[in-house]
Order: C-alpha cells, then sequence, then structure tokens
C-alpha cells in the first residue's frame, strides 16, 4: 500500500504536526504503508511544530517544488530518502 500525503513541519528529527489528533493519524497509516511519500512546498523545511509524528527513516520520498537547505538536505541524505525537487512554484 502506498501513503501520500501532505506534511505540517519537517526538521532533521522527522516530520511533525500542529496537533497529536493530525499526528496520531498519520503515524498511523505511515505504519501501514509499503511506502511512505510526502508532499512538502519549501515552506515546510526547518517549520518545528509541537508533536512529533516519525522520523526521517520513515520516509520514502519526498515531493518538493524547492530543495531543502543544506542542514535538511543531508538528514535526508542520511537516512536514505528520495528527493524530487519539481522547481513548480
Amino acid at each position: 500500500m502506498l501513503f501520500s500525503f501532505c506534511a505540517c513541519g519537517i526538521t532533521v528529527s522527522g516530520l511533525v504536526s500542529t496537533s497529536e489528533e493530525h499526528g496520531f493519524l498519520i503515524k498511523e497509516m505511515m505504519k501501514r504503508a509499503d511506502q511512505v511519500i510526502v508532499l512538502a512546498d519549501h515552506s515546510k523545511f526547518g517549520r518545528s511544530m509541537l508533536y512529533r509524528i516519525a522520523d526521517l527513516g520513515r520516509i520514502d520520498l519526498i515531493v518538493t517544488d524547492s530543495a531543502p537547505e543544506q542542514e535538511i538536505a543531508e538528514a535526508l541524505r542520511v537516512h536514505e530518502v528520495e528527493l524530487i525537487v519539481t522547481g513548480l512554484e
């Protein structure tokens, strides 16, 4: 099963959400997925929030409109997260 969703925030420590309820739903769906794809525009990178959903190692692919800053790009590389930059803004 494939699971794709829009992220609230992506930090070097993982995916974050504004609320525990929203984060719990995403976390449960990720557990059941064979592949996790995150759709996130550039404003989501480095955006920290209250509830941590999962570490970067749970993500297979991020599709975004602009490459993240070096610190996050390196964390994605270390966790073997594929990054597709569309260039569309």
